[in-house]
């Protein structure tokens, strides 16, 4: 398993990296200003002057740098600092809201979220999402941004959805980073890294260097706890909405939706229906 290491590197220790490892490569994402790979190690300095160290030669190069032998971080393992993830709901839903949470897990909270059930939402029922949320809530720090389908509709006509996904993302981690100061960043990939941070470009602050991957709910525990608040965030918000509306509204996509949003624009009227559906969905220009 290869060495992990970040740290903040000054101007001097930049300059004496490149110095030591050689000229910059292609830089593999942005916001990098050096990258470099020795003995199948890479080391990566972004403009924050933030430097990861990543392979078997981790403690060699490290040493170069700084001196030393740091306090080891296997990858894998649980960062001492903690870990931040984040995960949507709302996305395939033609009623109700997009909502992105982003949440803090300390070490010391795994047994609490392994006592509790915590995984991806999706293998969860919402009669044990509804029954855990209020405990994860109180017990979790976390950020939550809820994008109601009025704002969604008038935002989709110059963002898709992958970038409005982004934006909601990344201003989740900020959030937390601000309060959470070490802790590592994680997402649960919905898009290539390099669109990802193309769809950033412009927003006053960005997370430069988050851990991606698919299925992020089953690799990182912070964003299964994230997607579990985000999925109950939701359910309580379509309990409102129905009690708002007069009648229970079905959740998904299918058959059902279409003919609850087909018997409500009937009855509430075109503008009506807009409110509290998405209308680049399918069901919309069938009805």
């Amino acid at each position: 398993m290869a060495d992990v290491y970040s740290f903040p590197v000054s101007e001097e220790e930049i300059a004496f990296i490149e110095k030591t490892f050689g000229p910059s490569l292609t830089l593999p994402a942005p916001y990098l200003v050096y990258f470099a790979r020795v003995d199948s190690t890479s080391i990566a300095v972004y403009a924050s002057n933030k430097c990861v160290i990543q392979g078997s030669a981790a403690d060699a190069v490290y040493g170069k740098i700084k001196g030393g032998k740091p306090k080891k971080e296997k990858a894998g393992e649980f960062p001492r600092y903690g870990q931040i993830g984040s995960d949507e709901v709302g996305t395939g839903d033609f009623f109700g809201p997009v909502i992105v949470v982003g949440a803090y897990v300390k070490p010391s909270q795994l047994p609490l979220l392994k006592k509790l059930g915590v995984t991806d939402s999706k293998l969860l029922s919402d009669k044990k999402i509804l029954e855990i949320g209020p405990k994860l809530i109180a017990e979790f720090d976390y950020s939550a941004l809820t994008l109601p389908n009025s704002k969604y509709n008038e935002v989709h006509k110059t963002n898709n959805l992958n970038a409005i996904k982004a934006k909601m993302h990344n201003r989740v981690l900020c959030n937390l980073s601000e309060r959470h100061y070490g802790a590592v960043c994680c997402i649960d990939q919905f898009c290539p890294p390099k669109a990802y941070f193309k769809y950033l470009v412009g927003e006053d602050q960005i997370i430069e260097d988050p851990c991606f991957s698919t299925k992020g709910e089953l690799a990182f525990p912070a964003v299964a706890l994230a997607s579990v608040i985000a999925r109950y965030s939701f359910l309580r918000q379509m309990e409102k909405l129905s009690k708002k509306i007069g009648a229970k509204i079905p959740l998904g996509a299918g058959k059902e939706v279409e003919n609850f949003a087909k018997a409500y624009a009937a009855k509430k009227g075109k503008a009506a229906l807009i409110e509290i559906a998405k209308i680049d969905f399918k069901t919309y220009t069938k009805i």
